[in-house]
């Protein structure tokens, strides 16, 4: 956040007849840094989001198929897991691929810049309401379980309660984080009318 707050202060407090002869080096060093931040978030969410789905879902697999009494809600869980990790992938092999559209100008970097942040915006969006049909499908293979055997211990009810407690700061947190991004995206954002205003 300080670094943007310290590329508007570039803009408001120069000349705006030559603030871009002056400072094109500090704006160019400012916004290949945001555009560095951005891209290394994105990328650790990518890759923990690709492993762990994948990881989540071969588990899933491997424990129901070695069960007595297979879930059929874990084995719905699985496969979502695993569709979830090749949508991860394929997201990330085309964001990849739309890197070398943008060029080497500030008004590039920047836009570069902008771009990830807005994915990062919808990916983030997408994680958060992935929360909603994970969580269902835990409880109802919870429900499955204790079906199947007929009893609902107070160990089961104590693990059923900390799961929706679990979820629940899972979905708040998700939503913070959600809006942090969405704040980063609507600076960038600000910063590129700015720099548009200038060079007019």
């Amino acid at each position: 956040m300080r670094k943007f707050e310290e590329l508007k202060d570039i803009w408001n407090t120069q000349n705006t007849q030559n603030i871009y002869t002056i400072n094109e080096e500090a704006v160019r060093t400012k916004v290949s840094s945001a555009k560095k931040s951005a891209t290394h978030v994105t990328n650790r969410t990518e890759q923990i989001a690709i492993l762990v789905n994948f990881g989540v879902g071969a588990f899933l697999l491997s424990m129901n198929i070695s069960v007595k009494h297979p879930s059929i809600s874990l084995y719905v869980m699985a496969i979502w897991a695993l569709v979830c990790g090749c949508f991860f992938l394929i997201n990330r092999i085309r964001r990849t691929k739309e890197n070398k559209k943008f060029d080497r100008s500030i008004q590039g970097e920047l836009n570069h810049a902008i771009s990830i942040a807005t994915y990062q915006v919808q990916i983030s969006k997408l994680m958060r309401m992935n929360i909603i049909p994970t969580a269902a499908l835990i409880f109802i293979s919870f429900w499955e379980t204790g079906k199947l055997t007929g009893v609902a211990t107070s160990k089961s009810i104590a693990l059923t309660i900390g799961l929706f407690i679990f979820f629940a700061l899972g979905y708040w947190f998700s939503g913070w984080e959600h809006n942090l991004y969405k704040t980063r995206k609507q600076n960038l954002e600000t910063l590129k009318q700015k720099l548009e205003s200038v060079a007019e």
